[in-house]
């Protein structure tokens, strides 16, 4: 589970989400593709509903909208070992922090 803005997709059905169909921006969702956690960040500024449409065609099950706004200026995640690695570390280009709890 995870905290999230905005439920995307739950077990294959989408949902509308939390923007309007042809705003465009750089968007990004914490995914379940084919049993694994994935995140993917738009590389590029793109309508909402063709970004859906894109999660939809990668095979997305799950998905959440974990954007936190202003001041959270890059993304990231932490390995088991506590490090951090960054995925897109210049602050502005993709902003993103994830907080995701998983158990066994």
């Amino acid at each position: 589970m995870g905290f999230c803005q905005s439920l995307f997709f739950h077990n294959g059905k989408q949902f509308k989400g939390c923007f309007k169909a042809d705003r465009p921006n750089r968007y990004r969702a914490l995914c379940e593709i084919g049993g694994r956690l994935c995140i993917v960040d738009c590389a590029r500024s793109l309508p909402f509903g063709s970004f859906l449409a894109g999660l939809r065609k990668l095979g997305v099950r799950n998905a959440i909208y974990c954007d936190m706004g202003r001041g959270w200026n890059y993304s990231w995640y932490r390995l088991p070992d506590g490090s951090v690695r960054e995925i897109f570390p210049t602050p502005g280009r993709f902003t993103t922090n994830w907080i995701v709890f998983y158990g066994e």
